[in-house]
């Protein structure tokens, strides 16, 4: 018995797509906690700043802004789990491992343009 390190059949079954979910759900966790937060301290410090988001301001906002990335990972988890082809399932995978990346690579951004605003508005 012989076992093929780096075969792509060994990655899809052992969950190669659902692990790199979770591990990038992580930081989209972190760093959309680190805006929230980032967000109230520069509103609560400078008169000239305001929020463009309009559900800011929304009772729930934060609650909600919070479980968005867990909810977000659940939901493709779930489409990942339901298809039963191999096929569908890598490109349920690869779809959302892309766009999990991409909300994250964006929360990075929102995050140091938060920061500017903070900094450069004291």
């Amino acid at each position: 018995m012989s076992i093929k390190i780096g075969c792509c059949a060994w990655d899809r079954d052992r969950g190669y797509y659902p692990n790199r979910m979770f591990m990038f759900t992580i930081p989209y966790f972190i760093f959309n906690l680190f805006d929230l937060i980032i967000t109230r301290i520069a509103l609560a410090s400078s008169k000239n700043l305001y929020e463009l988001n309009p559900f800011y301001y929304h009772p729930y906002f934060a609650s909600v802004k919070i479980f968005v990335p867990i909810l977000l990972f659940t939901f493709y988890l779930l489409l990942y789990s339901l298809n039963k082809s191999e096929r569908r399932k890598e490109a349920v995978g690869k779809t959302s491992l892309y766009c999990i990346i991409a909300l994250t690579v964006l929360s990075v951004i929102i995050c140091v343009n938060n920061l500017c605003q903070l900094l450069f508005a004291c």
